[in-house]
């Protein structure tokens, strides 16, 4: 099934925010997605599947390097550029 995410990530406790959210980011480019940034949240379309076994490995990574929130939007049914 193809979906469309919009993803923020909010690092706690680092003194430079930007690191963790470009780790991430750079993290899922590299399983493939292309990630179109915006000022508060990232936008990600793919398949299901693929998406969430990528977003487990992706967020388990960061995570255990830095405290921080994620949140998720996924939608069936938007509509892909």
């Amino acid at each position: 099934m193809n979906i469309q995410s919009e993803i923020s990530l909010y690092p706690f406790g680092v003194e430079h925010l930007g690191q963790p959210i470009r780790e991430f980011v750079s993290a899922l480019e590299n399983e493939g997605f292309e990630v179109e940034m915006g000022s508060m949240s990232s936008r990600l379309t793919g398949e299901s599947t693929a998406f969430f076994s990528s977003l487990d490995k992706v967020f388990t990574h960061i995570a255990e390097k830095y405290p921080c929130v994620l949140v998720l939007k996924v939608s069936n049914i938007c509509p892909v550029e």
